[in-house]
């Protein structure tokens, strides 16, 4: 498995990849309900 040194850093990204994706998510469907 990861280091402990590594691991906090590893899931931060892990966190702000998942909200980035929620976000991106939630724009693209709030657009294609303007358009539908």
């Amino acid at each position: 498995m990861f280091k402990k040194g590594i691991e906090p850093p590893l899931k931060g990204i892990l966190l702000l990849l998942v909200v980035a994706k929620i976000s991106v998510l939630n724009a693209y469907t709030n657009i294609l309900s303007r358009f539908y």
